[in-house]
């Protein structure tokens, strides 16, 4: 079997990004640029990120767009909504730390101004891969090799270099190359005054113009640098349409190369704070071809594919009928060899195969999940196969969203809880990032804007929590007929009130890009449908949108499934460690309320009846996940699937969140038993469920 790594990301043969410098940016002016580019009324598709300072005159003032005033050293009132962005792939670039040009500020940039903006960025977990120099020589923070440029300089006072690389900046603006739009490769190594090494790259933003073409650019507005006054500088908006020509993207896409195009998208100001009809005809002209010809992505995203593009290390593992790609490394001569590496780090790489049906991708020792893997048929040159998280995408709609989600975190700001904890904050939080992620990813998987099947039945495994939701997550997402949903959790019935609720909206989660006519349900599982108090009302809002939804709960050993729950919650910061010294656990009725199968269960038996809800054990599915697989798909009307990978534990807390395993004592055991036996008794009975498999549960029976 033939095995290549392909350039760019299926179907592309080129990939662009436009960066844009922060300069004269207000928020209401980000806001519209954002939206015009990014959303689908305006005809306008792109993926967009732009760039930010943390510090700015005029910044309190909302004149200027930056974290913190320049002024006052305080932050902007602004601020959470630029974080929100930044964590929404909205902003990407570190735009220097700020504003220091000496037209612009009356103060000299000094260390302390890095220190405060790392101490500020690393307090919110946030970073930025990419760094672009600003301004005149007053902006002595710029790295590079200029005389004026001291950031790498450690004996300087503006040094802060080693701040930078803490921030995570891997790729630093090179002005050289200005006047080239595509290159083969956008990085090579920049040499620092430190000595170090680090990722250089080139911006597109002049045009050197002859005698007769000097005269039109002129009376279009543009700027002229050089001694002979001949390089037309094209960086502000109004003149996008000179550089976007159809002639130069044709070329990108020839010549499958990369190319970042320099923007200052503030400067709209200067055009009644809109964009000129020929800047927005240049910008549908390139939504056009990002459609199929060049893959346009944020800057960060461009960058950093292309380094994992050019320096990927595998290997193929030949099998009896088909392949392994195992990908190990990606072995970096400036930034150093990566092993330890995550899947999105991975998006859009692309390997051209004869067989992609029967080619797989592994990573860290394990094949990659289904979900995560798009075979691509022939581009002309050959079938391929793609990882695909959807993660290159950036959504377009954030900006009203984020009045509803930060009300909503103002209203619930305790996150630790020291003693007992209402149901109500660690459930409804949880559910609405779960539902705002499920609409991001979802918006992702449906670019070709593919009508929903509302004839697909639904499919809802309403967990237990800590029951095996993961693993059955993972083995029924791999059948043909089964489509299951962009996020596993979207939660839409624990977040949505009744009077809300939509059948075209529910179903939008779903991604239709990946739908075939093999596709006979949807499939999702959350867990929050099974909790308290939702497991009230989620089975009512199921029956209002989807009457003939087909019910999976998994449940286990009670007591073990509560230890699982406290572990998860002390290991995740939501309760405090110290309620096991002092027993203060047992006040906490969020966990007890889980147990209560019964209770929880009762209202999808009142608004759907038994005959659509299947009760399975993770017991029973760990024994023997074969024939418990195929009393799923008999109960879901589905075919025989005897390709599901091998079974294994998925999502463990312990290897992720480095969390304690919680084991109860005896006398504990007892406590828990005593609260719960008499509606597990109930549900047993209900559902006439094979318990002999609860091992610590059925102790306590035989001790009675």
């Amino acid at each position: 079997m033939n095995i290549k790594l392909r350039k760019f990301p299926y179907p592309y043969k080129a990939m662009l990004a436009i960066s844009s410098d922060i300069d004269s940016t207000t928020p209401e002016n980000f806001e519209y640029i954002h939206d015009l580019i990014k959303h689908p009324r305006h005809q306008i598709e792109l993926n967009f990120s732009d760039s930010i300072w943390m510090f700015a005159s005029n910044a309190k003032s909302g004149k200027q767009l930056a974290f913190f005033d320049m002024g006052t050293e305080k932050l902007a009132p602004y601020w959470r909504k630029l974080k929100y962005y930044i964590n929404k792939d909205w902003i990407d670039t570190l735009h220097t730390y700020g504003n220091f040009s000496q037209t612009e500020a009356s103060n000299n940039f000094n260390r302390d101004y890095a220190l405060k903006s790392f101490e500020f960025l690393d307090k919110h977990k946030l970073t930025f891969d990419v760094w672009v120099n600003h301004g005149d020589e007053n902006n002595t923070q710029n790295l590079g090799a200029y005389s004026y440029m001291q950031g790498a300089t450690p004996d300087d006072a503006s040094y802060h270099y080693d701040i930078c690389k803490k921030i995570g900046v891997k790729y630093i603006w090179n002005p050289k190359q200005r006047d080239i739009f595509g290159h083969s490769s956008m990085l090579s190594p920049l040499k620092l005054k430190n000595g170090e090494n680090i990722w250089g790259f080139p911006r597109f933003h002049s045009y050197f113009v002859n005698a007769d073409e000097k005269k039109y650019y002129e009376a279009r507005g543009a700027i002229f640098w050089g001694k002979d006054k001949n390089e037309a500088v094209l960086w502000h908006p109004s003149l996008l349409d000179l550089q976007l020509t159809t002639e130069r993207l044709e070329s990108l896409f020839v010549n499958q190369q990369y190319a970042i195009v320099t923007q200052h998208f503030g400067n709209i100001k200067d055009t009644n704070n809109k964009f000129t009809p020929e800047a927005i005809a240049a910008l549908k002209k390139l939504s056009d071809y990002s459609k199929s010809k060049i893959n346009v992505v944020s800057t960060s995203k461009l960058l950093n594919y292309n380094r994992v593009n050019e320096f990927l290390e595998y290997e193929v593992i030949r099998l009896e009928k088909g392949c392994i790609i195992n990908i190990t490394s990606i072995n970096d001569p400036v930034l150093g060899k990566s092993v330890d590496l995550i899947i999105k780090e991975l998006e859009g790489v692309t390997f051209y195969t004869d067989d992609p049906f029967n080619t797989f991708f592994m990573l860290n020792g394990k094949i990659v999940r289904p979900e995560y893997t798009k075979r691509n048929v022939s581009d002309g040159i050959a079938q391929s196969i793609t990882i695909s998280t959807g993660t290159m995408n950036i959504e377009s709609d954030i900006s009203a969203r984020y009045e509803v989600v930060n009300e909503f975190n103002n209203q619930n700001k305790p996150a630790k809880v020291t003693g007992a904890s209402s149901d109500e904050s660690l459930t409804k939080k949880a559910s609405v990032s779960l539902w705002e992620r499920a609409i991001a990813k979802a918006m992702n998987f449906n670019k070709n804007k593919k009508k929903p099947d509302f004839s697909l039945l639904p499919v809802i495994c309403i967990g237990g929590m800590k029951c095996g939701t993961s693993t059955l997550w993972d083995m029924l997402s791999q059948h043909p007929e089964v489509l299951p949903c962009s996020v596993k959790e979207p939660s839409y019935f624990a977040v949505r009130d009744l009077n809300l609720l939509s059948k075209n909206e529910y179903y939008s989660l779903w991604p239709w890009d990946k739908f075939t006519k093999k596709n006979k349900v949807i499939f999702e599982a959350s867990t929050h449908y099974s909790k308290f108090p939702a497991s009230n009302t989620a089975a009512t809002q199921i029956k209002a949108i989807a009457p003939n939804a087909k019910i999976i709960y998994l449940v286990r050993d009670p007591i073990k499934r509560l230890e699982s729950q406290l572990a998860h919650h002390i290991s995740r910061g939501e309760l405090s460690s110290d309620l096991l010294a002092d027993n203060r656990w047992k006040e906490n009725t969020h966990l007890f309320n889980l147990s209560l199968y019964n209770q929880r269960i009762d209202p999808y038996v009142e608004q759907l009846g038994k005959n659509n809800i299947l009760v399975i054990s993770l017991e029973e599915l760990i024994a023997d996940h074969k024939n418990t697989l195929q009393k799923i798909e008999d109960f879901l009307c589905i075919s025989t699937f005897d390709r599901y990978t091998p079974l294994k534990k998925s999502n463990p807390r312990r290897m992720v969140l480095g969390a304690d395993k919680v084991t109860f004592n005896k006398s504990d055991q007892s406590y828990i038993f005593r609260l719960l036996e008499s509606d597990i008794n109930q549900f047993i009975k209900r559902f006439s469920l094979d318990n002999n498999l609860w091992k610590t549960w059925n102790e306590h029976i035989q001790n009675m």
